[in-house]
């Protein structure tokens, strides 16, 4: 089973649908366009070149196409809370997964957010807290960005552009060099996870890493929505 990310509303379903998968003999696996998308081996692969990482910002702002609906009276489902909508769940969620891909566990997150008149989460931000690294995450359904994201290192850069379909990765040297990384993106890198899961289910292959980022992220997500506030409703437990 390939399923949309987020994976669950929260961490506490993810793991009892990765047990009754693991039950059935199923493999159970997050359609998560970076964790699978190449480029996340070109930039990982090219971290040390930029000495120790002080800094990195996540960006994911988006102008919803629905928004301009939900503006003139209708309720547009991406702008419905009761169906477990969040600008949190539908854009952070691919800034979290790249950074704890590349990074792990922040030992802090604080989380701040905007809200629509009917308690629809719009935008937001979070600070991960990794001692000597500080990372920022931006995201908004109600909005644009120009901005890329960026990894800054003491010795230079790694920037990149939409985490959902990113089309170059680039280092920036500390001498203002701009070096065009090896990275070729397709014109749907859906394919890439697609690929990764038929991959998996010929060869009967262990998901436990992917399961295991999954449900680091949700967790993550868990604890943002507590001091966010977000309330999902329909009996969902935290």
């Amino acid at each position: 089973m390939l399923c949309e990310k987020p994976l669950a509303l929260n961490a506490a379903q993810a793991e009892q649908m990765f047990e009754t998968a693991r039950d059935k003999g199923l493999i159970l696996l997050e359609a998560i366009r970076p964790i699978f998308d190449p480029f996340l081996d070109v930039v990982r692969e090219n971290l040390p070149r930029i000495g120790r990482i002080r800094r990195a910002t996540f960006e994911f702002c988006q102008y919803s196409s629905r928004y301009d609906r939900f503006k003139a009276g209708e309720r547009p489902n991406v702008f419905d809370a009761s169906l477990g909508n969040a600008a949190l769940m539908d854009l952070a969620v691919y800034c979290l997964h790249t950074c704890v891909a590349l990074f792990g566990l922040p030992i802090t997150l604080r989380a701040g957010a905007t809200f629509l008149e009917n308690g629809t989460e719009a935008a937001g931000s979070m600070l991960l807290d990794y001692g000597d690294q500080q990372t920022t995450i931006s995201y908004s359904k109600v909005t644009d960005s120009i901005f890329p994201s960026m990894i800054q290192g003491e010795e230079g850069s790694i920037v990149f552009d939409t985490l959902n379909q990113p089309s170059f990765v680039r280092l920036l040297h500390r001498d203002k060099r701009v070096e065009e990384l090896p990275f070729t993106p397709v014109k749907n890198n859906m394919v890439h996870e697609l690929n990764a899961f038929s991959r998996m289910v010929r060869a009967g292959a262990s998901t436990a890493r992917y399961d295991e980022q999954s449900l680091r992220v949700l967790r993550l997500l868990d604890t943002a929505r507590k001091q966010i506030g977000i309330d999902f409703g329909a009996g969902e437990a935290l």
